[in-house]
């Protein structure tokens, strides 16, 4: 919808166009207000989505906003807001590396009984690949975790190890600490993962460790967190979910939690999500 607004009462986070003859009430979420609110303002000229939601608002009846797509001034001419510019940018900044690594981590859960608990990277799985989408190295294997309480059996059950190969095989959190270091160091790779926790965890083992921080926050995209901000999702959406949609005709077997097969399913979203980046930013060009 495009419009010019108004009125507007931000302090019931609402404001109003005129539709043929009518005037209506739109409002706007919590977060939407913090981050548009003060850009809302009378005769300015907004493209907005919205959903089938209601609210009452004294005696008049407001539709919910989804999100905006464009807020601009008329007078002086002047654009706040431009989503399709922004989907530019983001695919510029996405696209600049040379080198990323789908990285993914299994972890450690508390047991059943209640009590402190601290989670542990207890498998490291990734896939480095170049700006070609050519695959240069692959990292799969158990990381010994300090509290070995943490390989009980509801963690053994949810990741399906098996308690006497994981001993048999883990490596120690010194090798994958010297491991992550040497590739980063050798091709300096933007980190990817699904979410915040894979990024949290690793920075948590350094301080458990005693070892000092090799990563940084800058290092890392969070491709889920892309996801939403791109398409405007309001909701988490879960990394298999998101791999039928760009590959409905490619059956894939019901998640494992193994943290190598999930770092290649986020690597093959990532590239279907890199596919229609580009389709959407030659339509904008």
């Amino acid at each position: 919808m495009r419009h010019i607004v108004y009125d507007v009462d931000m302090d019931n986070n609402v404001f109003y166009i005129i539709l043929g003859s009518k005037k209506q009430a739109f409002y706007l979420t919590k977060n939407l207000s913090k981050t548009f609110g003060d850009y809302i303002k009378r005769g300015y000229l907004i493209d907005f989505e919205i959903v089938n939601k209601f609210k009452k608002i004294g005696q008049t009846k407001a539709i919910q906003v989804h999100h905006f797509t464009k807020i601009k001034s008329l007078n002086p001419e002047y654009t706040y807001y431009d989503l399709s510019l922004l989907k530019v940018k983001m695919a510029e900044v996405v696209k600049k590396y040379n080198y990323y690594l789908f990285l993914d981590f299994e972890m450690t859960m508390p047991g059943y009984k209640k009590g402190p608990f601290q989670t542990e990277i207890i498998q490291f799985g990734a896939y480095l690949v170049n700006k070609k989408r050519e695959v240069i190295l692959t990292r799969d294997y158990y990381i010994e975790p300090i509290n070995t309480d943490g390989i009980n059996k509801r963690t053994k059950k949810f990741l399906s190890i098996d308690e006497v190969e994981f001993f048999q095989t883990a490596k120690k959190y010194r090798y994958f600490y010297d491991d992550l270091k040497e590739l980063m160091t050798t091709y300096n790779p933007i980190i990817v993962t699904w979410g915040k926790n894979d990024r949290m965890v690793l920075k948590n083992s350094y301080k458990l460790n005693n070892l000092k921080q090799i990563t940084r926050d800058r290092q890392f995209i969070d491709l889920l967190q892309l996801h939403k901000d791109y398409f405007n999702l309001k909701n988490d959406l879960g990394l298999f979910n998101a791999h039928m949609q760009y590959y409905p005709n490619q059956y894939l077997e019901q998640q494992t939690h193994d943290a190598k097969d999930d770092a290649l399913v986020m690597m093959e979203v990532f590239f279907g999500f890199m596919e229609i980046m580009d389709k959407e930013n030659n339509q904008i060009k």
